[in-house]
């Protein structure tokens, strides 16, 4: 996993649910963050921006929580990688 990712991924969610990035838990869902749905679709479109990426509506009801976008963000990562090979 990497830093930076998470870092990205963090600073994206303070942004957003305006709160500090320290109050950020992995683990713990946006929803238990406060998140509603419109504060979820904003945070898929930042995630979409800021790491390149086409995120599916099917996707994006996957991604509840930090360590759930940075699983998925490195997975696409890596599929990208090894189709450019």
């Amino acid at each position: 996993m990497s830093i930076d990712i998470e870092q990205e991924i963090v600073g994206a969610v303070a942004h957003v649910l305006k709160k500090p990035a320290h109050e950020i838990e992995p683990h713990v869902s946006f929803q238990q963050l406060g998140a509603d749905e419109l504060d979820m679709f904003e945070l898929i479109i930042r995630f979409e921006d800021t790491f390149m990426l086409e995120i599916t509506d099917e996707d994006a009801t996957t991604l509840t929580c930090v360590n759930n976008v940075i699983e998925y963000v490195t997975r696409c990562r890596n599929n990208t990688n090894t189709a450019a090979l």
